[in-house]
C-alpha cells in the first residue's frame, strides 16, 4: 500500500513549510520545503518512485538522486507516527 497522510491530522503550510498538529500524540511537527513538499503526496496513491518524480520536478533535479531522501523522508514520517498504518 503507497503511503497515506493519518486523515485525523491538523496541517498548515506556513511560508513553504508544512506545521502538523497531532492532537492524538500531543505533539506539533514542521517539515521544511522538501519534505512538505513530500508529505503533499502522501495520498494513499502514489508510491515512493512518483513521488520521487514530483519532488524531482520541483526541485529540477533527477528523480533516481532523490528516491533515497524520499524514501527516508516517508520512514522518519512513519515512525513520527504520522501516516496511517496497513489494518491487513
Amino acid at each position: 500500500m503507497p503511503p497515506k497522510r493519518r486523515s485525523d491530522l491538523i496541517e498548515r503550510v506556513i511560508d513553504g513549510e508544512t506545521v502538523i498538529l497531532d492532537r492524538t500524540g500531543g505533539l506539533v511537527h514542521r517539515l521544511n520545503a522538501t519534505a512538505s513538499v513530500v508529505w503533499s503526496q502522501l495520498n494513499g496513491e502514489n508510491p515512493p518512485e512518483a513521488i520521487a518524480a514530483y519532488v524531482a520536478s520541483q526541485f529540477d533535479s533527477v528523480p533516481d538522486t532523490v528516491l533515497a531522501d524520499v524514501e527516508k523522508t516517508i520512514r522518519s514520517l512513519d515512525e513520527l507516527g504520522l501516516l496511517e498504518r496497513d489494518s491487513s
